[in-house]
């Protein structure tokens, strides 16, 4: 059953059911993963922060000195946590047999740091004392959106609700507006347009005065 806010709720038959599916994750759908918590009639169905996922990772070329539970094991910590090989990548380390091209791991990532796409290591030679330096590519089956700025999982930077928006800024001209005023026969005029009239028909009034 599933409520309007995006929380899946499910029934067990038994105590030792649920604990089953408790302990026995983390589980996924559709390479997503599901967080699981036992309700009760106090829990508070409120969407918590996420800043740890368990996502499926496929490590590209990883050299056969190191193809082991161990060897995958330590590569894995320079991505996250380690939690668990896939029953096929498992079988090649325990039996010594099989032939791939990537060993895929179960890794807790963290929202503070970075997914990284290669994880370079060194391999000691038995010959000298000195190493060879193997790069291995990091393959995410899904990458969780991640935020920025509050680093969380679950939203991206443009949508983050903690995010600042500046208010917009608004640009005015300087618009200079005519003054008008009334004459005595009832019509406006400009001031300034008006000034510049005064003085040509005064200097046209002196002309004519001076030849009389």
């Amino acid at each position: 059953m599933m409520n309007s806010k995006g929380f899946f709720f499910f029934k067990f038959d038994s105590r030792d059911g649920l604990e089953a599916v408790l302990e026995g994750g983390p589980w996924l759908i559709r390479k997503s993963p599901i967080i699981l918590k036992k309700w009760s009639m106090d829990t508070r169905l409120l969407k918590e922060e996420l800043t740890r996922i368990p996502i499926w990772v496929k490590l590209n070329d990883v050299p056969i000195q190191v193809f082991e539970e161990d060897g995958i094991s330590l590569i894995a910590t320079f991505i996250g946590k380690p939690v668990m090989l896939d029953s096929y990548t498992s079988s090649i380390c325990n039996d010594s047999w099989g032939r791939s091209s990537f060993a895929r791991c179960l890794i807790e990532v963290n929202s503070e740091a970075d997914l990284v796409d290669v994880v370079t290591i060194g391999i000691p030679s038995l010959s000298e004392d000195d190493f060879t330096k193997e790069t291995i590519r990091v393959e995410y089956e899904w990458r969780p959106p991640r935020c920025d700025t509050c680093k969380i999982f679950g939203h991206v930077h443009d949508y983050c609700p903690k995010k600042v928006v500046s208010p917009p800024i608004v640009a005015t001209s300087n618009v200079v507006t005519p003054n008008a005023e009334k004459t005595n026969d009832g019509f406006q005029t400009d001031q300034q347009a008006s000034a510049s009239r005064y003085i040509s028909i005064g200097t046209r009034c002196s002309n004519i005065s001076t030849q009389q």
